[in-house]
């Protein structure tokens, strides 16, 4: 199985300045995308940029207020599933639909099918809807999803182990490769090796790290679940107490964390177990209660995505991953920002 994908970094330079070759199109299914990758101001850009932006979406994200259409998806209970974990893993999870969903809502199968075909690649989408799929993927097993359905919810092979003598490791020499071949036919260091993180200085003196998920929430979704916002109404900065002291910052006031790059605000919340000299910065936070007050309900207010670089010199020669974690940056008091619910003010 497996699947393609473009480096982010690339695709959004692309879609803002046309280099290598222009996108002018850009469809974002169950993705905020506008949230999700480093560089938020360059994704922006690129976004405005676009002919066409399609969202497929059950809320309206940042993403989905930027787009030229919003189709509303389905949800996991609404659709037939079995989890492959997208190959990483060696068990099937099933999922099976329980209600049907809105009139209007699709699957993304139907959304990709449905496009696929109007694009004249219809002997490419041969099913007639999703359990069909389900029924070609469990082919090989001589099974069916409704076979799957009625004897499995989680299924896994038991562990083989030391398989390794049999069949040697996943490697193109069937050995432990220390030094990879496949990074080395790729033209790459075939030995790890160690890359220096951008360093602290006196303008920005702390270690900023970012992507840190919180539990009511999964990445940027859910901040509009009043359950689940009651349990985290506002984004925390976590410091250890002699650096805040050091900064005049208070527990529980707000303060702006800038870097390099960009700028966000947020709740100081201070932390003993906190390394000295290190932000911790939540992942993936707007406010879906300023929709209509702030631009885009507030997604570059405290978005970590706005803090983080994706300048070449930041990303592995490798991946193109850029630095989500330890680049530098300076945190000062602020005032609350406007159009804060009183649940974000308090809580």
């Amino acid at each position: 199985m497996g699947c393609h994908m473009a480096n982010p970094t690339e695709v959004f330079r692309a879609m803002a300045d046309g280099d290598p070759y222009p996108i002018k199109a850009f469809f974002a299914l169950g993705n905020n995308a506008l949230l999700s990758y480093p560089n938020q101001h360059q994704v922006h850009r690129g976004l405005m940029n676009q002919d066409l932006i399609v969202a497929h979406e059950i809320f309206m994200t940042p993403t989905a207020m930027l787009a030229d259409y919003v189709l509303p998806g389905d949800v996991f209970t609404e659709r037939p599933h079995v989890a492959d974990t997208w190959g990483w893993g060696n068990r099937l999870v099933l999922s099976e639909k329980a209600v049907d969903a809105p009139e209007q809502a699709s699957s993304t199968f139907q959304f990709w099918s449905d496009l696929g075909r109007r694009m004249g690649f219809a002997e490419h989408f041969p099913w007639g809807d999703l359990e069909q799929l389900l029924d070609h993927r469990l082919e090989p097993g001589g099974r069916t999803y409704a076979s799957f359905a009625r004897s499995v919810v989680m299924e896994q092979a038991p562990p083989d182990y030391r398989k390794y003598r049999k069949v040697g490791f996943a490697t193109p020499s069937g050995k432990v490769e220390l030094a990879s071949s496949i990074l080395s036919e790729l033209g790459f260091d075939p030995l790890p090796y160690h890359r220096e993180a951008p360093a602290p200085s006196e303008q920005y003196p702390y270690r900023v790290f970012t992507g840190v998920r919180e539990d009511p929430f999964f990445q940027t979704g859910q901040r509009n679940i009043p359950v689940l916002r009651r349990r985290s109404p506002s984004p925390k900065l976590f410091l250890h107490p002699d650096d805040a002291a050091k900064d005049g910052l208070l527990n529980g006031h707000w303060a702006r964390l800038e870097t390099a790059t960009g700028s966000v605000v947020a709740k100081v919340s201070l932390q003993p177990n906190m390394l000295r000299g290190h932000v911790r910065v939540p992942h993936g936070w707007w406010y879906p209660e300023a929709r209509g007050a702030l631009p885009l309900a507030g997604a570059f207010v405290s978005s970590d995505a706005v803090l983080c670089a994706d300048a070449d010199e930041f990303l592995d020669a490798e991946q193109g991953t850029p630095h989500f974690k330890g680049f530098a940056g300076r945190v000062v008091p602020c005032e609350a920002p406007d159009h804060m619910s009183p649940e974000t003010l308090e809580g």
